[in-house]
């Protein structure tokens, strides 16, 4: 075996001098500021801010650890931390626990705390991919008691069934990794983040003694984490909106075991490499805390009812004036009332969708999130419809743009509408419904700028 070996190129790689700011030695009490956001309008970017977050105070330095001997009764364990109500904890936490009683050592290793405070530039480093985070260092009992008192999130311990050169080497190695200079990594909430970095570690040490199994065979990146979303709709709307094709694909080899409880469960039926390939990874496993609050129930008033009110308020504010215009010619004047309304009503509707493809323009152009990338959603949320209020004030004198912009506009989006279940991107209910809003008010647009011209016309 040449764990030594592994672990030695491992450090080399991941050690490298920061250019980034110096952290803070605590990051406690910038972590604790951040907002306690469930599940509301704001909920989908406010998540794109926050994945696997901690939140404790952190060990001043390591450079004393690389100087400590393990005693023969030291214990090595991976911490798993369940999900939180919060949206930076909604897919738990993985650590990684050195316990020596021997010199009273009790030490929680993760790799999930930011590197820098929530303030100004926190926002946009982490939409550019840019975010650093770093290996944290706590004392176990005050983390576990933040996980239990503070955010009541289950903490689920699993003894790894290591030998004392190995537990040496692990702790060596983030003893080396925690270093104020070699600490910081730039996080990624697929590729590099708190579980990755264990399960790496995993490989490194073991090479090819270990093989951890790999759960949700042929579930794509956007299913896998689906079920975390369950009682959060309108979070879940955010993520599958923002999410480009990418997302739709099943992790490749050596992708997997991202989340935490992937790896808790493939830890638990990892065998190690023997004579009859017996020896479990895990000598014990132990519910250190169990947490006592309830899954978070889904509101009544959802994604799906509100697009669907949009798309019968579309439906409405298209059909009623066409009705009123052929059916009852005398009542014109009721069938303007009505446009005028729907005129706000499609700056509320153009306005919002328009936000939305900017931040999904945004997220492919100007981040490091590959996820993100080449978002089909574009082909009707356009950032341009956010002119759409301008184009409507000024629609006399640039009547044949507004009629070219919404025909455009109405025939992609009908396109979309059928062709979506053929494209490489699986779509929320909520592009559906806002497609079919946006087609319904551009083409009713038209056809009601038409209708008024033709009128205008055989009247003259």
């Amino acid at each position: 075996m040449e764990s030594a070996s592994a672990l030695s190129k491992m450090r080399i790689a991941a050690t490298r001098p920061s250019q980034l700011k110096k952290p803070p030695d605590s990051a406690m009490v910038s972590a604790m500021r951040l907002p306690r956001t469930r599940g509301g309008a704001a909920a989908p970017l406010l998540f794109v801010l926050s994945l696997f977050f901690f939140t404790d105070a952190p060990l001043s330095g390591q450079e004393w650890a690389g100087e400590i001997r393990l005693s023969p009764q030291a214990e090595v364990s991976m911490v798993t931390i369940y999900p939180g109500e919060d949206l930076y904890s909604l897919f738990g936490h993985t650590a990684i626990r050195v316990w020596d009683p021997r010199i009273d050592l009790d030490i929680l290793y993760n790799y999930g705390q930011a590197s820098i405070p929530f303030d100004a530039n926190f926002v946009p480093r982490f939409v550019r991919g840019d975010l650093p985070f770093m290996l944290g260092v706590n004392y176990t009992q005050r983390a576990f008691d933040f996980y239990k008192n503070v955010e009541d999130r289950g903490i689920y311990e699993q003894k790894l069934n290591l030998t004392t050169p190995q537990r040496q080497e692990i702790f060596d190695f983030l003893a080396h990794q925690a270093r104020r200079e070699n600490r910081e990594y730039i996080y990624d909430y697929f590729f590099d983040n708190c579980t990755t970095r264990v399960r790496d570690l995993f490989k490194d040490l073991f090479d090819e003694e270990l093989e951890l199994p790999v759960s949700g065979g042929g579930e794509s990146f956007r299913e896998q984490i689906a079920p975390y979303l369950e009682g959060l709709p309108f979070v879940a709307a955010g993520i599958n909106l923002l999410f480009g094709p990418r997302s739709d694909r099943p992790p490749q080899p050596g992708e997997g075991l991202y989340l935490p409880f992937q790896l808790r469960d493939a830890v638990e039926e990892a065998r190690l490499a023997g004579v009859d390939r017996t020896r479990p990874l895990v000598s014990q496993s132990r519910m250190i805390y169990r947490q006592g609050r309830t899954a978070p129930q889904a509101p009544s008033l959802g994604p799906g009812t509100v697009g669907t009110a949009l798309l019968l308020l579309s439906l409405l504010f298209t059909l009623t004036p066409l009705f009123v215009l052929f059916q009852h010619p005398g009542k014109a004047g009721l069938a303007e009332r009505i446009e005028r309304l729907g005129r706000v009503y499609d700056t509320v509707l153009f306005v919002f969708v328009g936000l939305l493809g900017i931040a999904m323009v945004l997220l492919w152009i100007f981040s490091g999130y590959v996820m993100t990338y080449w978002n089909l959603n574009l082909l009707w949320a356009w950032p341009v419809h956010l002119l759409v209020p301008a184009l409507a004030v000024v629609r006399r004198r640039v009547e044949k743009l507004y009629r070219y912009y919404f025909d455009i506009t109405a025939v992609v989006a009908l396109l979309f509408l059928f062709s979506a279940p053929f494209l490489p991107q699986r779509f929320p209910l909520a592009a559906y419904l806002l497609a079919g809003s946006i087609f319904l008010r551009a083409g009713g647009g038209v056809i009601l700028s038409r209708v008024r011209r033709r009128r205008r016309l055989g009247a003259v």
